[in-house]
């Protein structure tokens, strides 16, 4: 399935239908610096200011995603972990 980013209108009401108290030039500014992909939107928490997500939360989240695709890469590599069994536990 091919998803593509969101437009910069959908995520304005993306981001007033998750009770996110930011202005307009703060979303803008989200949406420039995530690129529109709603999984980085996910990831955000409306109780945080725009930056203490970016710089506190996303970069600490994605790096952990990373570390766990890493390691399953590793056993996959190793023969450890058939691509079924990576498929179950994502």
């Amino acid at each position: 399935m091919h998803l593509r980013p969101f437009i910069l209108y959908q995520a304005e009401k993306y981001f007033k239908a998750k009770h996110f108290k930011w202005d307009r030039m703060t979303i803008l500014q989200l949406y420039m610096a995530l690129g529109g992909i709603s999984y980085y939107f996910s990831l955000l928490e409306p109780s945080k200011s725009a930056a203490e997500n970016i710089a506190d939360d996303l970069c600490r989240k994605l790096d952990e995603a990373k570390k766990g695709a890493d390691y399953l890469e590793q056993l996959y590599n190793q023969k450890q972990l058939s691509l079924e069994q990576i498929l179950r536990l994502l």
